[in-house]
């Protein structure tokens, strides 16, 4: 009886990985079929800015995300913007869950439901965003109310997952940097990829593995590493943003000192502390870590002086936080309920996806690829306008 219950969840847990997948691809799939070979469409408002080739050597320039220099090579040896989304949208998502997996069934303690955990941790996060009705109408009071200044709060309405190139990349090389960690049982992978994660991803993950490693070495600080871990993070950005961040770029920074509060941090704390009783010491210094993460980089300006757009933080690492350790929580408090979590979870995500599939169905329906505007874009494309921004962004991949 035991063993066919755990079939019936593998079952459960691989058919909602293939329906994610094919949920995903949808709709650039019907659109290949219906625009005779041709694939245009973004899951997110900005997506289409990476994906196009000006923009993305523009980006390289400015910035030091490795993503983008993969972008503009695809570019380069002939893909279109929207083929590229195309690939990393059937890639990554499903890649990042499989890889994860991987690495926690590494874990001796988390062997038994490591798939499980990487699952809801990917799926997990479309709670923690607007698409969530409760969290959306939470937003509206926040701005209503002008608690915006002092509360950072997810603000993309797009599963993080699906954001082409970020943070898809920075996923898919965290999940990876984990397995290789685990695997040599050294931090040094971790520590590695550091610099080419995406810059609103990269404080909270440092801080999580330096503040892990403070615990594991230096036992004499181990009730003082987070706030080391944090000043020593902190000075870090501060010198990095002065010395090392381009003028222009810094110009879209705040000079600031004030802590904001954290929305995926109260969350990431609550589950900690409800989950902590049953993991091992080593795992429990993994959770604390990453249950303090969002707090860091809401809050690193303390000392470091500069915020770049919290929410950016809330909504690609913040709710990542959360996420696991709402997987954890469930698989060790509540394995009873893990199952109709996971149905849960996915109506809900196909129902995100099937929105966003449904919404560039009416663009392409009211903006239709006829020959005419396709001879028009492919020779005179600078004379083409659009009555419709949306439709013009999707159009210039």
């Amino acid at each position: 009886m035991a063993a066919e219950k755990h079939q019936s969840r593998n079952h459960l847990e691989i058919a909602a990985l293939a329906l994610v997948a094919i949920a995903a691809i949808s709709f650039p799939l019907f659109q290949l079929v219906s625009s005779g070979g041709q694939i245009f469409y973004t899951n997110g408002q900005d997506e289409a800015n990476y994906l196009q080739y000006d923009y993305s050597k523009y980006v390289t320039g400015i910035s030091s995300r490795w993503s983008q220099l993969f972008v503009t090579a695809l570019h380069e040896v002939g893909l279109s913007g929207g083929l590229i989304n195309f690939l990393f949208d059937l890639v990554f998502p499903i890649g990042v869950i499989l890889l994860l997996g991987r690495a926690l069934n590494q874990v001796r303690e988390l062997e038994a439901f490591a798939r499980k955990i990487a699952i809801l941790t990917a799926f997990s996060t479309i709670l923690f965003l607007p698409v969530n009705p409760l969290i959306a109408r939470f937003y509206e009071l926040v701005i209503s109310s002008h608690a915006l200044s002092w509360l950072t709060l997810p603000e993309s309405r797009l599963w993080p997952l699906l954001r082409t190139p970020e943070p898809q990349s920075s996923y898919l090389l965290m999940s990876l940097a984990i397995y290789v960690a685990i695997k040599l049982r050294s931090t040094l992978p971790l520590y590695l990829v550091t610099a080419a994660l995406y810059t609103f991803i990269a404080p909270a993950w440092v801080f999580t593995v330096l503040t892990f490693d403070i615990f594991r070495y230096v036992p004499k600080l181990s009730k003082l590493a987070p706030f080391v871990s944090a000043a020593l993070i902190s000075i870090a950005i501060g010198i990095y943003v002065e010395r090392l961040v381009p003028l222009q770029t810094r110009g879209l920074m705040l000079e600031s000192h004030l802590p904001l509060l954290s929305l995926s941090g109260i969350f990431s704390v609550l589950f900690y502390f409800r989950v902590r009783e049953q993991l091992s010491a080593r795992l429990r210094s993994v959770a604390f870590a990453i249950s303090l993460a969002p707090w860091f980089s809401a809050n690193h300006q303390l000392i470091s002086g500069w915020i770049a757009v919290p929410s950016n933080s809330e909504q690609y690492i913040g709710v990542v936080c959360v996420a696991f350790l709402f997987a954890l929580f469930i698989v060790f408090k509540a394995k009873r309920y893990a199952s109709s979590v996971l149905t849960v979870l996915l109506l809900g995500l196909l129902l995100h996806l099937g929105s966003l599939g449904f919404k560039s169905y009416k663009l392409l329906e009211a903006f239709p690829l006829t020959s005419q505007l396709q001879s028009d874009l492919k020779n005179n494309s600078e004379r083409v306008a659009f009555s419709d921004l949306r439709a013009a962004t999707v159009y210039s991949l």
